[in-house]
């Protein structure tokens, strides 16, 4: 009995808490008209031209960051294997003689 109204309690507390929440979540019209874009009146050289690309083409910049983001992949993954190779750990083929 005691846990079922531990239980009850709980809920009951949850919906209270809750309830706030709710209320300001139930808002009036949806905002349709926000746009999303990046300040690039004090950008130059390379941060300029993604900013622009963000502004002006989403499909043209979630590729750049698609290309970006597999480039660095290969150069750290390139750079700790030779780091891993300089400390004496061989992470290539292993050789099995059994």
């Amino acid at each position: 009995m005691s846990r079922v109204r531990g239980s009850l309690l709980a809920l009951a507390a949850a919906i209270w808490w809750g309830l706030p929440t709710m209320a300001w979540a139930a808002g009036g019209k949806p905002a349709t008209k926000l746009v999303s874009v990046a300040d690039t009146r004090a950008a130059t050289g390379l941060a300029k031209w993604i900013g622009d690309v963000y502004n002006t083409n989403l499909w043209l910049y979630g590729l750049v960051v698609v290309a970006v983001m597999a480039c660095m992949g290969l150069v750290l993954g390139l750079a700790f294997d030779r780091l891993l190779v300089l400390m004496g750990l061989e992470l290539g083929k292993l050789d099995h003689h059994e």
